[in-house]
Formats: C-alpha cells, structure tokens, sequence
C-alpha cells in the first residue's frame, strides 16, 4: 500500500504542484486520524408506562435519573452519577427529558420521553 501510495505521489509531482501535494498528504493523514478516533455507541430502548410517582432508572454505567410526573408530562428530581462520572440535565421537564453523563472519553445520553399512545420510551446511549 505504501509503495502504491508513494508512486502516486510522484506521479502527482509530476503534474500537480507540491504544496498541493502537501495538502492531499496532510488532508489523507487527518481523514486516517479521525477514523481511529471514531467512538463506538450502543442504544438500549425501553417501553413502559409513564410513572405515577418519583421513579428510578439506570442509565447505563453512568448512575441513574429519578423522573416523576411534571409539568408537560415529566421531571427529572434527582440524578446520581457514579464515582468519576459528571452529569448535566440538558432538559429538565416536559413531554421528554435528558440527562448527559461524562467520564474521560466515555458518555452516556439518558433520554425519557412520553409517546403519543401514552407510552414512556426510555433511551440510553453509551458511546466510547
């Protein structure tokens, strides 16, 4: 692969000046870069009935998030992130809420919101 890549670049000196070149190889090694860095996600979806009362869920290995009924349909009362685990509430109340997890380069989105047919899906994605 290296030999081929190497041809082609001479080639390409040939033809193309070489601060375009420059640019190609700089360009090719960003795009290789950015690919290893590419982080791996795994959504878990649940249904259920929307909860009555201030009601506990795991959100993955990031801690849990107690939702009770609230204003639009759902509130987020209390969260518990793990040891070394920050969390944000990105929406506190109404028809769905959020609460993001962060620890080192691993996140977790814990996402509930109430359906049109009155049933609760409870989302969580885990990215690394």
């Amino acid at each position: 692969m290296r030999t081929k890549l190497a041809g082609l670049l001479i080639a390409a000196s040939l033809i193309v000046p070489a601060t375009a070149i420059a640019t190609t190889t700089a360009a090719s090694a960003a795009t290789a870069t950015n690919a290893v860095a590419t982080t791996a996600c795994h959504h878990t979806s649940t249904w259920s009935r929307p909860p009555t009362a201030a009601t506990t869920y795991p959100a993955g290995p990031a801690g849990t998030v107690t939702v009770a009924p609230g204003p639009g349909g759902l509130k987020v009362v209390s969260v518990h992130a793990n040891h070394a685990w920050s969390s944000l509430v990105d929406t506190p109340s109404g028809n769905s809420v959020d609460v993001y997890f962060r620890h080192l380069t691993s996140n977790v989105k814990f996402e509930v919101g109430i359906e049109g047919n009155n049933l609760m899906q409870r989302v969580v994605t885990t990215c690394k």
